[in-house]
């Protein structure tokens, strides 16, 4: 059974207002990744993002927060 982990962050690292925070997470998170766990990050949405994908292994579920 694959070891799951939820992070939760304000933006994805697509966004254009992402920064250190983002690039930081995606590493050290797609590490984790390829080692075999389950990652998925929740975010904010954007306008013209998908509400789901997968980047680096890492899954983006992105929400719009009002």
């Amino acid at each position: 059974m694959k070891k799951r982990i939820l992070i939760f962050n304000w933006w994805d690292p697509k966004n254009p207002k992402a920064g250190g925070a983002e690039v930081y997470l995606n590493e050290i998170f797609s590490r984790l990744a390829k080692k075999g766990y389950q990652i998925t990050l929740i975010c904010s949405r954007f306008s013209k993002s998908r509400p789901e994908e997968k980047i680096n292994e890492i899954r983006f579920a992105k929400v719009l927060l009002g």
